[in-house]
């Protein structure tokens, strides 16, 4: 046997290994148990010596018509992380959201808390729910923190707590 492909991510391999079995073309992966142990190695793709020159062309031709794979694999792990964030944000967002919702149930009226209010309900308008959060409870949340809003323009300190302890307590299952 004799190696005809090789690349740090074991993806790539499989991928090749995928074109070469569409050519019926018998391949065999090695290193993919390394990787998983995290061992430092690069994953490769065999064949027979018989099938080498067929196994690459097919491979060369694969690779030739296909977009770029570590540009794809960039592009996907962007995606990624772009997901990951809005996760992260939206998160972040009904934590602070907890804690102005419960310092200004204490502690009614103060300007910086209310400003930070508005700043939250915004984010909530713009950013998703995170991950585990369903679309219902993220509305909910932000019709919440607007009638907490709301509720400082009626100067009626009951109203405003009981505004602030509705969001508060709203939240506090997912905090």
């Amino acid at each position: 046997m004799r190696m005809v492909y090789e690349s740090k991510a074991l993806s790539e391999v499989f991928l090749m290994k995928g074109v070469l079995d569409a050519e019926g073309i018998h391949a065999e992966v090695r290193g993919e148990d390394m990787v998983a142990m995290q061992v430092p190695t690069t994953p490769s793709l065999w064949v027979d010596e018989a099938q080498v020159e067929r196994a690459s062309i097919a491979i060369s031709e694969a690779l030739q018509s296909a977009p770029d794979a570590e540009s794809v694999l960039e592009e996907m792990e962007e995606a990624e992380d772009a997901d990951g964030d809005e996760d992260e944000d939206g998160a972040e967002t009904m934590s602070e959201l907890f804690l102005v919702a419960d310092r200004l149930w204490h502690d009614p009226f103060r300007v910086d808390l209310l400003e930070e209010l508005s700043s939250l309900s915004e984010v909530l308008a713009t950013v998703g729910p995170p991950f585990g959060v369903e679309d219902a409870t993220w509305s909910r949340l932000g019709v919440l923190a607007r009638e907490l809003i709301a509720s400082q323009e009626a100067e009626d300190e009951d109203v405003f707590r009981q505004a602030a302890h509705n969001l508060r307590d709203y939240l506090r299952d997912y905090v």
